[in-house]
């Protein structure tokens, strides 16, 4: 009789087994964001102009209690290596923000921002050029929480072809963020903390990971809009966009994506399409997120 070879058999069975281990990890999101799950950091305070004189005091937290927040002041990126987070950081003069999660293994995605001083606050008209080159599209009347105006990137800065949120098997994961103006930037927190971990770009990382370089500084604080705010830029900025006069005219996907979820599977978005083929209340509507439409970032100042 032909002996078998327990032990190359035990090997065999054990190599099987650890490749279904890793698949199975490697595709389970319940695993991915609950038993590793690090969250992003959160500041107290935006970023932004602020007053000289004005003493700030940035508290950190994230949604999960067992992180450990990790952050540099001087623009370098934080490790577990970094200054560990105790108490609030006092700030009076100007500073680079960058903060991660740890729990475990695992790292969180970088939150960051620039905290400026300045002895008196630019003024700019909507419609206007902008720091980075785009366009002011709106101006909430003053300077509070380090910003007054509104800023979009330049058109040809856009994004294109990109879905709101990379899902399987229906599994979503964002249930609410909001609609108003101010939001935006919460809003695509919220959306990156939730998909850190998928591996393609979405609306939100496309915004988070814009850099746009003009007279020598880049600018790189930009987020999804809020619907809002998204309606905002329509307003201001439609004569930059294509007129039709019909539907059957228009020979490209016109929708543009907001940070404001809808539904479990659905965000908002607004047509970027001329009032001879839609009226206002048309023009904004919502979406599938695996859809593929347009994007267009903003910032505050």
């Amino acid at each position: 009789m032909k002996r078998i070879n327990l032990f190359k058999l035990n090997v065999f069975y054990i190599l099987i087994l650890c490749c279904l281990a890793l698949i199975i990890l490697n595709s389970c999101s319940l695993f991915q964001n609950y038993f590793f799950k690090e969250s992003m950091v959160v500041f107290s305070q935006n970023p932004g102009l602020y007053q000289n004189g004005t003493q700030l005091f940035i508290e950190f937290s994230t949604d999960n209690p067992s992180d450990t927040i990790y952050y540099t002041t001087d623009g370098s990126e934080p490790t577990s290596g970094s200054n560990k987070y105790k108490t609030p950081i006092a700030i009076n003069t100007d500073t680079t923000l960058r903060a991660k999660s740890y729990n475990g293994f695992a790292s969180s995605l970088e939150n960051k921002g620039k905290y400026k001083f300045v002895d008196s606050f630019p003024n700019y008209n909507i419609g206007e050029e902008g720091p980075s080159g785009g366009t002011i599209f709106y101006d909430k009347g003053n300077y509070t929480d380090g910003w007054r105006y509104l800023e979009a990137a330049p058109r040809e800065n856009e994004g294109e072809d990109i879905t709101w949120e990379n899902s399987t098997w229906g599994n979503y994961k964002i249930a609410e963020t909001s609609k108003e103006i101010g939001d935006g930037l919460s809003n695509t927190l919220t959306i990156l903390d939730n998909l850190i971990a998928d591996k393609e770009v979405n609306a939100a990382s496309y915004c988070w990971n814009l850099e746009i370089e003009k007279d020598g500084i880049i600018f790189d604080d930009w987020f999804l809009p809020s619907v809002y705010e998204l309606e905002e830029i329509w307003n201001v900025l439609n004569y930059q966009y294509p007129t039709y006069s019909s539907t059957e005219e228009i020979d490209y996907p016109a929708l543009y994506w907001s940070s404001s979820n809808h539904a479990t599977e659905s965000a908002w978005g607004i047509l970027f399409l001329n009032d001879e083929v839609l009226s206002s209340t048309e023009r904004i509507g919502y979406t599938q997120k695996n859809q593929k439409n347009k994007l267009r970032a903003i910032r505050m100042l």
